[in-house]
């Protein structure tokens, strides 16, 4: 029996996305936007919890409107993202990245592949994150991601093969998929992965938002397996309509550098490029994330990660 609760949010969600389809591009972005303020304003859904988290890194600095607006403007993104990825339209995604500025990044990532050199393409939760891997597919960069499976099956096989109509493939993650990621990098294909995600098992405890958080090393070690570089890319919204892409950095492993320590190297760069980026516009980064990335474990017993075997 699948349970009553899956079968209401998968439905709600293929509704949801029906009427993303239907209307133009705009008038989406401006059903999700209507979306977004009843859910903040009238339901008030995990905002407390949002500007609890918002207070906790910037302290006083901030004035209790200026934490509120902050709050806004990210369960804003993060409505009108969740819009964006389930429309299917190349012309929605040409549209949104229709900037100069992003076309000198994505022919920055688009140059390993054309030299059948893999890379890793790192990116935080900002902006339409979802649709920057399409943009860079669009670009002709093979593309491919690592995502576990959600609870609910039924929207996370809607959301995979939402990717795969996009063309970007979708890797179940585990120890079984890291043969494969490797396989695919050594080929010239572009991992897009998210970086500022806190794992619940003891791996890479890294300075982040005044805090230390718990960063898997998955990322760094593919880079360091196959000598790849790491692209930390900053993904921003500007107004409603339009995204802008920011290449940080490209960092490359050092081979003068035992694993370890190259690893968490890697990791501290392309998470200090990503404070950077969330301190100077807070309201474009997700605050609302379950799993807050500056809680401690929940286990501290010592067990190692998924990739310390890599």
């Amino acid at each position: 029996m699948i349970p009553l609760k899956f079968l209401v949010e998968y439905f709600a969600m293929r509704a949801i996305a029906l009427i993303a389809n239907v209307l133009p591009y705009k008038a989406a972005i401006l059903f999700g936007w209507l979306h977004a303020w009843i859910s903040h304003y009238l339901f008030h859904f995990r905002s407390r919890e949002a500007k609890r988290r918002i207070r906790s890194v910037f302290g006083g600095s901030l004035t209790d409107p200026e934490v509120d607006r902050i709050a806004w403007q990210s369960w804003r993104n993060i409505v009108l993202s969740g819009i964006e990825m389930m429309r299917t339209t190349e012309r929605d995604v040409r549209r949104m990245y229709n900037i100069p500025a992003n076309r000198v990044v994505l022919d920055a990532i688009s140059k390993f592949s054309e030299q059948k050199k893999g890379a890793i393409i790192a990116v935080p939760h900002m902006g339409s994150w979802e649709m920057a891997a399409c943009a860079a597919k669009m670009h002709g960069v093979p593309v491919f991601s690592i995502a576990a499976r959600q609870n609910n099956f039924l929207t996370s096989d809607y959301l995979i093969n939402v990717r795969f109509k996009r063309g970007i493939d979708t890797i179940a993650r585990g120890s079984s998929a890291i043969k494969d990621v490797l396989t695919r990098i050594t080929q010239g294909e572009a991992l897009a992965i998210l970086s500022d995600v806190r794992v619940r098992t003891p791996a890479l405890s890294i300075p982040f938002l005044g805090g230390t958080a718990n960063i898997g090393e998955g990322m760094a070690i593919f880079a360091k397996q196959t000598n790849s570089p790491i692209l930390a890319i900053v993904v921003r919204r500007i107004g409603l309509f339009k995204h802008s892409l920011t290449l940080c950095e490209t960092i490359f492993p050092d081979k003068s550098l035992d694993k370890k320590a190259d690893v968490s190297r890697m990791t501290a760069c392309v998470l200090k490029h990503f404070e950077k980026a969330i301190m100077e516009d807070p309201g474009q980064w997700f605050w609302y994330n379950k799993r807050w990335i500056l809680d401690p474990l929940e286990n501290t017993k010592t067990v190692q990660s998924e990739m310390s075997n890599v």
